[in-house]
């Protein structure tokens, strides 16, 4: 139906908002980000990313589009795994730098929230040129939260043009500390709302 109305490559923007799909639908409207390359605004939200394929062609299709101005994922289920491969595809390459809307609110990591974990960012949040360090604390699992928050605030650190951040919802708590010293030190400062 895209190839018929868009057959020139030129959509520009693709909602899909509360609409449910199977696996192999959300696969394909993935592989629309790789079909239009003047895509700028991406809406998917409430999907389930909770499978290895979707969320692998998901993160390779934010690493090969360079043109995503907005995208919104809001209310999505997905692993913790999965919103840090999402978070650091987007700071690493040059798709995060025309990134300005990002929209990761009511994200279903897990039950509890993003909460969990012992292990402190803010030494490498205080130095932008420190990378982080993720690693977990001896016997605890690496997919504790903490750690999408260290990618969530080097999100912020490396992206050059980002004015908009959503992360409402997705019950932070005593977690916003270092969101707060990553946005003072951004490479951006473009970034006029953080939610």
């Amino acid at each position: 139906i895209l190839a018929k109305s868009f057959p020139n490559n030129t959509l520009e923007t693709l909602i899909f908002k509360n609409v449910k799909t199977e696996r192999a639908q959300l696969s394909s409207l993935l592989e629309v980000m790789d079909e239009y390359p003047q895509l700028k605004n991406f809406t998917l939200t409430h999907q389930d990313f909770n499978n290895y394929q979707i969320e692998s062609s998901f993160v390779s299709q934010l690493n090969i589009n360079t043109g995503i101005l907005r995208l919104d994922i809001s209310g999505s289920k997905m692993r913790p795994r999965t919103l840090m491969h999402i978070c650091h595809a987007i700071s690493q390459n040059a798709y995060g730098k025309p990134l300005r809307f990002l929209n990761l609110s009511y994200i279903n990591i897990e039950e509890g929230g993003v909460h969990e974990g012992e292990y402190d960012v803010m030494e490498a949040l205080r130095s932008p040129t420190t990378p982080l360090d993720l690693s977990p604390v001896k016997g605890q699992s690496p997919k504790f939260s903490l750690s999408i928050v260290a990618y969530i605030c080097q999100l912020i650190r490396e992206s050059e043009n980002l004015k908009h951040l959503d992360l409402s919802g997705m019950n932070l708590r005593d977690r916003v500390k270092p969101i707060i010293q990553s946005i003072k030190i951004a490479k951006s400062s473009s970034l006029m709302s953080v939610h």
